[in-house]
């Protein structure tokens, strides 16, 4: 289990086990499982490849045609536990999964180090990806996770600048997480200065 924070040229990444968020991989056939969804969560289940479904209750990632990874921010237990009616599987799944936030106006650039992928044109917003980064498998998507909240991030502040740019989250299994996390200290060592500025570098980790 790794938990650790680093910043550097006003990148920040930081990892923590996936399991402080109840997190599930739930599998059935969308057919009886979308009525389920709509009931339980208040949610439309993603059906369309790569598709994110979220709201303040919960997040479901498009995974496969039968199969989704689940976040329960404030979703009662019970409502989880009740989506499947002796059909299909719900299993938690955080303790194998370390959970990485990247933010920052570089984040992107960082990221682009390690995967042929065009973020900027494939992490839109309600959207999630199943790729290799630095050669480990890992699922991605962007914050802030509730539709609703991407209308205020798009608001100008005060001053008349737009807001920070969303977050970068991605889940990898928890035995290749130390080795992800290497692989992001040398490639924040390597970025430059860009738009952003420069910025203070510190690093904690424990495992």
């Amino acid at each position: 289990m790794i938990e650790a924070q680093r910043t550097h040229l006003g990148v920040s990444v930081q990892a923590e086990p996936a399991s402080k968020t109840p997190t599930y991989n739930l599998r059935g056939n969308p057919q009886w499982l979308s009525d389920s969804v709509s009931k339980k969560l208040g949610l439309e289940l993603p059906t369309t490849p790569n598709q994110v479904a979220a709201n303040k209750q919960a997040r479901l990632m498009w995974l496969s045609p039968d199969e989704w990874l689940l976040e329960a921010f404030e979703a009662e237990a019970a409502d989880v536990e009740g989506l499947l009616s002796n059909r299909g599987s719900l299993v938690s799944v955080g303790h194998g999964l370390v959970k990485l936030q990247i933010s920052g106006d570089q984040a992107l650039h960082l990221l682009a180090a390690g995967t042929s992928l065009d973020l900027a044109q494939e992490l839109t917003p309600g959207r999630c990806l199943q790729t290799r980064l630095a050669q480990v498998s890992v699922i991605i998507t962007a914050e802030p996770a509730d539709p609703a909240e991407l209308a205020e991030l798009a608001e100008p502040d005060a001053d008349g600048h737009a807001n920070q740019t969303p977050t970068i989250t991605l889940w990898v299994r928890r035995s290749m997480a130390h080795y992800l996390w290497r692989w992001f200290e040398a490639s924040l060592d390597r970025l430059e200065p860009g738009a952003s500025g420069s910025g203070s570098a510190s690093a904690s980790a424990s495992a």
